[in-house]
């Protein structure tokens, strides 16, 4: 399995000759990376890296994560896609099936934000060829829940968000249950006004020896081999 970063949380994984489109195509929230018009137009067509595109799942509907009006538009030109858009009347946990993916959909806190209460967020365990992707979104840093949605199984590869390496408990679950780790949501604006940026490579070089399997993804796109 390969995957690709291509938006703020927005991932495609490939397996096969056959593609997931996880948290993409997002919408505009600064400071965070927009999904490409050039690439929204090579998704609609089906070129490229998006051929063998069988579905698009949504870790919560933040417009920084999804973007309603590229998503229908997606649907109407390539319909027979799986799709899944929380809501917080789904149960806690889903299994779908999307080409050789299969996603183990589990409902899990968003971390605090008093301008999107109340959202339907869940983490995604992304399975095909005996490989693993667990990918985390917005979720809290609570390493003992990680550790339940996991149960013993060991990712190939894991995306967290940069609170993740403010916490020992969250360290020791990236160093002992995953193979490599990556923390993304990084913001783009040059003066990094939030700070995320200054935190997370302060906090790698305070951890990163401690921490030898995890990157820091600032680049968009980056790649990487699960």
């Amino acid at each position: 399995m390969r995957a690709e970063l291509l938006c703020s949380c927005g991932l495609l994984l490939e397996h096969a000759g056959e593609s997931l489109l996880i948290d993409a195509p997002n919408g505009s929230l600064p400071p965070f990376y927009e999904f490409p018009d050039a690439e929204m137009q090579k998704l609609l067509d089906g070129t490229g890296v998006y051929s063998g595109l069988c579905g698009v799942f949504f870790t919560h509907l933040h417009p920084d994560h999804y973007d309603e009006a590229r998503v229908n538009a997606l649907l109407c030109r390539r319909g027979a896609l799986t799709t899944f858009l929380p809501d917080k009347q789904m149960p806690e946990t889903i299994t779908r099936t999307a080409g050789s993916f299969t996603v183990e959909c589990r409902r899990f806190p968003h971390m605090p934000a008093p301008k999107f209460p109340d959202v339907a967020h869940y983490v995604l365990l992304v399975t095909a060829g005996g490989r693993s992707v667990y990918i985390t979104a917005d979720a809290v840093p609570d390493a003992a829940a990680h550790r339940a949605v996991l149960h013993g199984r060991r990712p190939q590869l894991a995306f967290w968000n940069s609170q993740s390496l403010s916490y020992p408990d969250m360290r020791a679950l990236l160093r002992e249950e995953t193979e490599q780790s990556a923390i993304y949501h990084m913001p783009v604006d040059p003066a990094d006004q939030s700070g995320i940026r200054r935190k997370s490579e302060r906090n790698m070089q305070r951890y990163g020896a401690e921490l030898p399997n995890v990157r820091v993804l600032t680049q968009y796109p980056s790649e990487l081999n699960v």
